[in-house]
C-alpha cells in the first residue's frame, strides 16, 4: 500500500529566468506537490521581502557557479530564517564546493538538468531531515 505524502504547504523557489519560476510554480501546483509557491527573482529580493511567516519553508535557489558570495549568501539567508531548508539549483555539481555549500547551512545540491522527480525527491529527502546531493552525469 502506498502512503500518501502530505502536501508541502508552501515552497520558495528563487531564479533570476522568469520562464523557471513560473515553470516550477505551475508544476508544483497543478500536481498537488504544493499549496502555494512564492517566487523571487534574487536572493536579495527573498532576504528583503516583508512576509513575515516565512520560516520553516523549503527553498530552491539557482547557483548558475560557486564562488566567493555563495556561502555569504546562504548565511544571510540562515540569518534572517534560520530554519529555512535550502536547496541549490546548479548547472554542475563540480562547479560547486559541495562541502563548503552544506556547511554553510544548504541541505541539499540539485543537478538544474534533473526533472521535477528529482527535485521533489530533494524536497523529501531534506524535509526528512537528510542532506541530498545530486548525481553528477
Amino acid at each position: 500500500m502506498k502512503t500518501e505524502i502530505p502536501k508541502r504547504k508552501r515552497i520558495i523557489v528563487v531564479d533570476n529566468e522568469k520562464i523557471i519560476l513560473e515553470g516550477i510554480k505551475t508544476i508544483f501546483l497543478t500536481t498537488g506537490f504544493a499549496e502555494e509557491v512564492l517566487c523571487f527573482q534574487s536572493i536579495e529580493e527573498l532576504i528583503n521581502c516583508n512576509i513575515s511567516d516565512i520560516d520553516d519553508e523549503i527553498a530552491l535557489l539557482n547557483f548558475s557557479k560557486e564562488d566567493a558570495s555563495t556561502c555569504i549568501r546562504v548565511e544571510e539567508i540562515v540569518n534572517k530564517y534560520p530554519k529555512m531548508r535550502m536547496i541549490a539549483l546548479t548547472d554542475c555539481i563540480r562547479l560547486m564546493n559541495c562541502e563548503k555549500a552544506l556547511r554553510c547551512g544548504l541541505k541539499g545540491v540539485a543537478l538544474k538538468t534533473v526533472g521535477i522527480l528529482e527535485i521533489e525527491k530533494a524536497i523529501r529527502v531534506v524535509e526528512s531531515g537528510e542532506t541530498f546531493v545530486s548525481q553528477d552525469h
